[in-house]
């Protein structure tokens, strides 16, 4: 359904722009790597970026020649969408710019490639890019050496404090038996080539030797590290195909205050929707409806419901969360916890 959605309106906006010979190309990164989440932007940047390398636009992975939905429409524009990998080349062979990536264009402008990319959020959010591919006259800029004088900053990170310890013992016995050159690499790349984490080293050093005896110390005085042991809370909101059948119906027989919040926003929603939502929670047995719980009308409903009733209840037995981490629907529910703290938490996309 939203294939043929976005393919009416690639035709819409692009119809007639393109020749048989050289058609407007489509991609997904979905189809490589699954859903991208917060990062979907980056992988259809990083996606055009290769193709502008490779010259060439990558092959949906799971689509086939009989499996293709026989409703698109690929000759308006027209379109090519490559079921292998698709080599762009012009008469004399040079290769015509590409674009790629969520949904990728690939047109022919002046021998340039151009890459446009969109990514869409279950919670109404787009972000889209387009990128054009360098031409052949550009050439690398030249990076300037760092001054052997020039002081470093050395950052270490980790998921607890004794994960800390042992990657700083493993950058000491490193740092003892690599050669002086590599300072200002060893310290660049600590601080740009991985994720930063709760518990932290982190110090300004002039040379290798000053970097050992600055860990060494670090190492001997545990101290000194004051990252903190107070724990927090994050809840993760999932996604449609977490429902079921009597999904509140345990918490709801042990727990009076959570059947109260569930009843109270399970009358709202059926109030909204027409349908026994406390039914689809509560019941063991499902409800004699035409519907299931399963059905595409129901489960977001329930799910959002179920959702807000746990990070409700769960605040007024005093667990307060300290971060919302939402996936596809649950998105909406932890937008809507957020919401409900008066912005207390801490929304993460």
């Amino acid at each position: 359904m939203g294939d043929l959605i976005e393919i009416e309106g690639i035709n819409e906006v692009f119809q007639s722009s393109h020749s048989p010979d050289r058609p407007l190309v489509i991609g997904a990164g979905k189809t490589c790597v699954g859903h991208g989440e917060i990062v979907a932007g980056l992988i259809g940047v990083l996606k055009a970026l290769v193709s502008f390398t490779d010259n060439t636009v990558p092959g949906l992975v799971q689509l086939t020649a009989e499996n293709m939905n026989p409703s698109l429409d690929c000759s308006l524009v027209p379109l090519h969408i490559p079921i292998e990998p698709a080599v762009i080349e012009t008469e004399d062979g040079r290769p015509l710019r590409s674009l790629i990536l969520y949904v990728t264009f690939c047109r022919h402008i002046q021998f340039i490639y151009l890459s446009f990319f969109r990514s869409n959020g279950f919670a109404g959010s787009i972000a889209g890019a387009i990128l054009e591919g360098p031409s052949k006259d550009m050439q690398p800029r030249l990076t300037t050496p760092i001054p052997e004088n020039v002081p470093m900053m050395f950052v270490v990170s980790a998921k607890s404090q004794d994960a800390l310890n042992e990657y700083l013992e493993n950058y000491l016995d490193f740092c003892l038996s690599a050669p002086e050159s590599m300072f200002h690499s060893i310290c660049y790349t600590t601080c740009v080539g991985r994720e930063h984490y709760r518990y932290r080293f982190a110090c300004v050093a002039h040379n290798m030797q000053d970097l050992i005896t600055r860990i060494e110390e670090r190492l001997q005085n545990e101290s000194s590290s004051s990252a903190g042991n107070a724990k927090r809370i994050l809840l993760g909101f999932p996604g449609q195909g977490s429902q079921y059948q009597g999904m509140g119906r345990y918490l709801s027989n042990q727990f009076s205050g959570f059947l109260s919040i569930i009843t109270s926003a399970a009358d709202k929603a059926s109030a909204l929707t027409g349908y026994p939502i406390l039914t689809y929670l509560l019941e063991e047995v499902p409800a004699t409806t035409k519907l299931t719980i399963d059905h595409s009308e129901v489960a977001p409903i329930c799910i959002f419901v179920f959702q807000y009733t746990m990070a409700t209840w769960l605040e007024s037995i005093g667990l307060q969360a300290h971060a919302v981490l939402g996936h596809s629907l649950g998105e909406i529910a932890g937008a809507g916890q957020l919401s409900q703290t008066s912005f207390s938490l801490t929304m993460v996309y």
